[in-house]
């Protein structure tokens, strides 16, 4: 990324809205995760925005229950879909395992189950185009280095090089982000010298939802 031309850099930092960034390209050492911490907490961190926003068949990924695991974390995903009933939403276990450096890649062995969970989860929506992207995405996931930013009190970003830069998934504390909640988000991207676009899209599906068993 570092022998881009500076023509094609300013592009892809007008497409994506960031600005060149101290967590992108890859680092050598990242922040490791207190898993213990984050399992003493006993918490749910909702999926409320993507930077930049990301088009999956899964519309929220909400986090909880994570425990520390060997060499590593496990965390119990729940899968919201819309027009789904809550009560029909599906859980995943999936395991980061640590690099070393602060990064983690997903645990191979639970790759089937995961992919066999999603596309449970899009029965009711899915075509041939949908299963499709499914297998795209589990690709990708299993092969990528992931890192984390959090507070371990308001936000826990997923995040990953892309091609083009930093993608950051956000899970929040609460469903519906107040105001103090993105300002806490952005003060994280922009303390590691990533700025996000002054108009964040949020998951709407996500951030509207509402929790009765009538479905979203």
């Amino acid at each position: 990324m570092l022998g881009w031309k500076f023509q094609s850099f300013i592009l892809i930092c007008f497409m994506w809205g960031l600005t060149y960034a101290l967590l992108c390209p890859d680092q050598s050492s990242y922040e490791k995760v207190d898993a213990i911490r984050l399992s003493k907490m006993d918490a749910t961190w909702y999926d409320v925005f993507d930077v930049p926003y990301l088009e999956r068949a899964i519309d929220c990924w909400d986090w909880h229950t994570i425990r520390p695991a060997e060499n590593g974390f496990t965390v119990n995903m729940t899968l919201h879909v819309a027009e789904k009933p809550l009560e029909k939403h599906l859980d995943i276990l999936i395991h980061y395992i640590h690099n070393l450096d602060g990064t983690y890649f997903l645990n191979p062995e639970l790759k089937n189950a995961h992919s066999s969970t999603m596309k449970q989860s899009v029965l009711h929506k899915s075509t041939e185009r949908t299963i499709s992207g499914i297998e795209e995405q589990i690709e990708a996931l299993y092969s990528a280095k992931f890192f984390f930013l959090t507070d371990y009190e308001n936000y826990f970003i997923v995040a990953l090089c892309g091609p083009a830069g930093l993608v950051s998934i956000v899970k929040n504390r609460r469903a519906y982000p107040t105001a103090m909640d993105v300002m806490n988000i952005w003060n994280a991207l922009s303390e590691q010298g990533e700025i996000p676009k002054l108009q964040i899209e949020f998951k709407h599906i996500c951030v509207s939802r509402h929790y009765t068993t009538k479905g979203l």
